[in-house]
């Protein structure tokens, strides 16, 4: 999977199981923004550098974030909204169309 089917699947996974803080999550329940990646890249929620498919998608969601995804997750995120927000626009951004 590239990175924009990732985050679309990440995104996708809130809306469908929910949002959660402070925990990745579960396979079958909600999940934090790093475990909803996890997720879309086929495995178990947890700590993406154990997931090097995942590592390029979560490098645009930091980008978009401005810190680390944990600590957006955690203290900025607001709703299951923004959570949704930062993924889909960092999905935007790494479809291929928008490389320069």
């Amino acid at each position: 999977m590239t990175a924009e089917q990732i985050l679309r699947a990440a995104a996708e996974r809130l809306r469908s199981h929910g949002w959660t803080k402070e925990a990745y999550g579960s396979w079958d329940g909600p999940c934090c923004i790093v475990g909803a990646i996890a997720v879309a890249s086929g495995v178990r929620p947890g700590p993406l550098a154990d997931y090097p498919s995942s590592l390029e998608a979560a490098k645009v969601v930091g980008e978009v974030v401005g810190t680390g995804i944990p600590h957006f997750n955690d203290h900025h995120c607001r709703s299951i909204h923004d959570a949704i927000a930062a993924l889909e626009i960092a999905a935007d951004l790494a479809a291929p169309e928008w490389k320069p």
